[in-house]
Parts: C-alpha cells; sequence; structure tokens
C-alpha cells in the first residue's frame, strides 16, 4: 500500500483547488491544526453524496475539537464548487482532478478513483490513523475520538 500507512510519518504535501475558491495545502495547517482528510470515489453515486451530506453535518463537531475536515474527490475546481453550492455544504471539497492527492495518499483504486478512506494526522502533519474504509454514521464518533484524544494529548500516533 502506497501513501501514509506507518503512523507518526509526515502524510503527503498537497496543495488543490477547493469548493470554497481557496487554494489549500498541508502547509495552511501544519503546526496549527489536525486535519481529518475523507477520500470519495466520485460525486455521482448516491452514496457518495450520502457521505458528503454526513461528513458536513459533523463538521462542527470536528470544529469543536479544533481540527480541520476536508473531503478529496477526482474533479475539477468548477465541479467541486457547483456541488458544494447545490449541496449548501459548508465544508471544504478539494478537487483533485489529476487524482495525484489520491495517489500520493494511497486511497487509489483499480480505476484511478479514490476508495472511501480518511487520514488523520496531527497538527503537524504526521499520520495518526488511516480508517480504510472511512467510517459512516454512527462510526464518524471513532474518527472524533480520534481528535479528541490528540486535543487531550492522551493518543499519540495509533495505527
Amino acid at each position: 500500500m502506497s501513501g501514509p500507512s506507518e503512523p507518526g510519518r509526515s502524510i503527503p504535501d498537497f496543495k488543490v483547488p477547493a469548493s470554497t475558491g481557496q487554494t489549500l495545502s498541508l502547509d495552511s495547517y501544519r503546526g496549527k491544526t489536525p486535519l481529518a482528510i475523507f477520500f470519495l470515489p466520485g460525486i455521482e453515486m448516491e452514496e457518495d453524496l450520502a457521505l458528503l451530506e454526513a461528513y458536513n453535518q459533523h463538521l462542527a463537531d470536528f470544529g469543536r475539537q479544533r481540527a480541520q475536515l476536508m473531503g478529496v474527490v477526482k474533479e475539477r475546481a468548477r465541479a467541486v464548487r457547483d456541488l458544494a453550492d447545490w449541496m449548501n455544504l459548508q465544508l471544504p471539497i478539494l478537487a483533485d482532478a489529476s487524482g495525484a492527492m489520491i495517489r500520493e495518499f494511497g486511497v487509489d483504486g483499480p480505476d484511478g478513483r479514490a476508495r472511501h478512506a480518511l487520514i488523520i494526522s496531527d497538527k503537524d502533519g504526521n499520520l495518526v490513523r488511516r480508517f480504510d474504509p472511512a467510517p459512516v454514521g454512527d462510526q464518524v464518533e471513532a474518527a472524533l475520538a480520534t481528535i479528541r484524544g490528540l486535543g487531550s494529548g492522551a493518543l499519540r500516533h495509533t495505527g
């Protein structure tokens, strides 16, 4: 498996356009806040749209833990902006049109699109936990618990 799989290792750098109209990068957050980055295969399937909506509903929960939640999909910037507007999403969706971020994080499937996965890094950009597949529904609490553990200092890097 390529990408960050060993806890404590740095996650790959990224710099991609987001649904917010900004270009977001690892450096935008390094030293400031933990990241929770989830990956989606696309934005056409009902399952993917439901996952987007579910994570959007948890955005404030991650924010209360002083963590940034964001999604990644292999689409162009305009498509993710249109999607965010249509779904009234507040969380940033990163437009990884080339699929480079998806490959570097090691969540690419045979078709080059992402698998459902969630990567959590500490504020320094080091991998803390990898969920593959990404938690859904009530399972999102496991991701939040990981983030809470970082805030309390009780959790370091786990697999």
